[in-house]
């Protein structure tokens, strides 16, 4: 008792250290979480790692003993252009010449008439040579590899003139010539695009193909996969789905020998920290979000008072608007079409941050009269199928339309226009000007002065909340606003 009673003070600061110490490593974790997970994840690796990579070298040693099913020099491939490996060259190049251009290349062919002036130079070239047949020197061949329908120049001229295919063969893609290169152009495209980026293992089928420095070489499953079971290691086809002891190339590689006991029991308590230290992040990342979440619902709350007061003053100068000077009259306008877009944003966004996770209570409106207000504040037209009057998330949707329409206006070209149409209980919106889209659209346009300063990433993301979609395309500049609504007559 006397020995509790004297220890007593110092139980206490060592429990007091110990609850500081524990707030301090969480503080400490949270801040570091992301190298904390990396950490875990590599020590895990890094357990198992070593076993495979030592079977996978005592397999990988005695393969080349195996006799070769096929094989091919590196030197051949090398000496090919980089566009004849590509497996996407065989498709038709809707990235650099729009469709209309392509169906005017496959009508010239088929009667040889037309002008092609919207063509460049060298695929008018081609197209009157191939009608005329006369080839193009060799080197016209070398220069110009791939055909904007897909697939190589020189297997075009091929299939209309059958007895060039000697002096054209060395110039036709891969996949143009299957029953060379050892096979290789009989590969998916996958292997194909592997074999572009440098990869040195494929996995073909059953067969098992190895770049050993000089040359591909493959093997048939029927003699890799028992020198894999002695060496105790199981190969497969890489896909989303593999769990691998080790990765190389297209193939998945994992160890069948069991580790000793220790490594398997450290392999336990690493996973068992890895899931703790997942579900911590996991449990903070779900407390910042409740508690953003409280701050914006109190700002919300604390907004909507100074905003009806403003309303109840925009009110007073509605009813002595006739006695009002002529510039307080404009300032009114601005005033009153401020306070009430004030308005609609409290409103809508009581319903963003609510736990039912919905945007905003649908409302009736007529389309013809919606359209023609926000497009009277762009100086735009619209083209209106039939009007009707719909049950829509009226601002929410508004604002997207309206990023659309000012990212047209500023970073397009004229004309804009907007076209409604509602079919099957959908309504599509779209917006359409004479510009050319950037490649990564969501993140060149995202700047913008007006409505609210939002980018057509937050465009996509409201329309997902909304159940609807955004889909765009590069030329002409398109934007389609997709949602699902109800007519308010049925």
């Amino acid at each position: 008792m006397i020995l509790i009673y004297a220890t007593k003070p110092w139980i206490g600061q060592f429990s007091c250290l110990a609850s500081r110490s524990r707030r301090n490593l969480l503080r400490l974790l949270r801040q570091n979480q992301n190298m904390v997970l990396r950490f875990l994840l590599i020590a895990l690796t890094s357990v198992w790692m070593p076993i495979a990579q030592a079977k996978f070298s005592d397999f990988q040693s005695a393969l080349p003993k195996l006799p070769q099913k096929s094989g091919i020099s590196l030197k051949v491939l090398q000496q090919m252009d980089d566009d004849l490996l590509r497996p996407s060259a065989m498709y038709p190049n809707f990235d650099g010449f729009p469709l209309p251009s392509l169906m005017e290349i496959y009508a010239y062919r088929q009667n040889c008439k037309g002008t092609l002036d919207d063509l460049p130079p060298a695929i008018r070239y081609f197209e009157k040579a191939l009608c005329n047949g006369k080839m193009p020197p060799l080197t016209w061949f070398v220069s110009h590899p791939v055909h904007p329908l897909g697939g190589s120049y020189a297997w075009h001229y091929i299939q209309q003139h059958p007895a060039a295919r000697p002096i054209l063969e060395q110039y036709q893609h891969i996949r143009e010539r299957p029953e060379m290169f050892g096979g290789l152009g009989g590969m998916s495209d996958d292997n194909l695009n592997a074999l572009s980026s440098g990869d040195v293992w494929l996995w073909h089928g059953h067969d098992l193909c190895h770049m050993n420095g000089v040359s591909w070489q493959c093997y048939d499953a029927t003699l890799w996969q028992p020198l894999a079971d002695s060496a105790d290691v199981k190969l497969s086809q890489l896909n989303k789905a593999s769990v691998c002891d080790q990765v190389v190339g297209q193939v998945c590689v994992q160890n069948l020998q069991k580790p000793p006991w220790l490594l398997r029991g450290l392999s336990v308590v690493l996973a068992m920290l890895l899931l703790g230290t997942l579900s911590y992040v996991l449990w903070v990342r779900r407390y910042l979000q409740r508690e953003r979440q409280f701050v914006l619902q109190m700002l919300t709350h604390e907004l909507r008072t100074p905003i009806a007061g403003l309303g109840n003053v925009v009110e007073i100068f509605r009813q002595e608007f006739d006695y009002l000077p002529s510039p307080a009259r404009q300032g009114f306008g601005r005033l009153a079409d401020g306070v009430q877009r004030l308005r609609q944003l409290a409103e809508a966004s009581r319903y963003y941050i609510s736990s039912k996770g919905y945007l905003e209570e649908r409302e009736p409106v007529a389309l013809g009269d919606w359209l023609s207000a926000i497009c009277e504040r762009h100086e735009i037209v619209f083209c209106l199928e039939r009007d009707i009057t719909l049950v829509l998330p009226v601002y929410w949707l508004g604002l997207c339309l309206e990023n659309l329409l000012n990212n047209a206006r500023k970073h397009g070209l004229p004309p804009v226009r907007l076209f409604a149409v509602w079919e099957n209980g959908s309504l599509r919106l779209t917006v359409v000007d004479a510009g050319l889209l950037p490649a990564f659209p969501l993140f060149s346009r995202k700047k913008n002065s007006d409505s609210m300063g939002i980018g057509l990433s937050i465009v996509y993301r409201i329309m997902k909340r909304l159940g609807g979609s955004l889909r765009r395309r590069r030329k002409p500049t398109t934007f389609q606003l997709e949602l699902k609504c109800d007519d308010l007559a049925n």
